[in-house]
């Protein structure tokens, strides 16, 4: 279990780097790849969009030993270039294609300036025109994402944090 919240807290860094200063997130973990998580912002601008983009899903972890490096992912075909040729390509190691036409990523690092990646990676969806896994408009000061499979998401919050900031 201790791996899983290790695991997670990598995995929401993301968000995290994104809402640091505009609202509190968190995230449900879970214990195998066929559970589902969810996704909280707190603190949200009623009337604001907030949008996030799964650009990997786990395709495995290990949650019995607590040694690094037991988890792999499976990229977005959108994303594949971001992960595999970009800027952050050090960053993670990304297979060639499996006879079904999926890559696998294994994070090597944790890129050195969270917030950039973000950034970038934000960037990188515009240009690409990837559209979001979901966008939600908040009718409340809380939004919510549930029953989401486990991956490691990006989040773009409302007109606070654009692009270029």
């Amino acid at each position: 279990m201790k791996n899983v919240k290790k695991l997670f807290s990598i995995l929401f860094t993301l968000l995290i780097a994104i809402m640091s200063v505009v609202s509190p997130v968190s995230a449900v973990t879970g214990t195998s790849t066929t559970d589902k998580g969810s996704i909280t912002i707190e603190n949200a601008v009623k009337g604001e969009d907030y949008s996030i983009y799964q650009m990997l899903k786990i395709a495995s972890f290990d949650v019995d030993n607590n040694r690094e490096g037991k988890v792999s992912y499976i990229v977005d075909n959108a994303w594949y270039n971001f992960f595999a040729e970009g800027s952050y390509a050090s960053n993670f190691d990304v297979t060639n294609a499996t006879p079904s036409g999926e890559h696998y990523v294994i994070l090597k690092s944790v890129p050195s300036d969270m917030a950039q990646f973000a950034k970038d990676a934000l960037a990188y969806a515009k240009a690409k025109k990837i559209s979001a896994t979901s966008t939600k408009t908040a009718t409340t000061t809380s939004v919510e994402w549930e029953k989401l499979e486990l991956g490691y998401y990006l989040g773009k919050f409302g007109k606070q944090m654009p692009v270029d900031q």
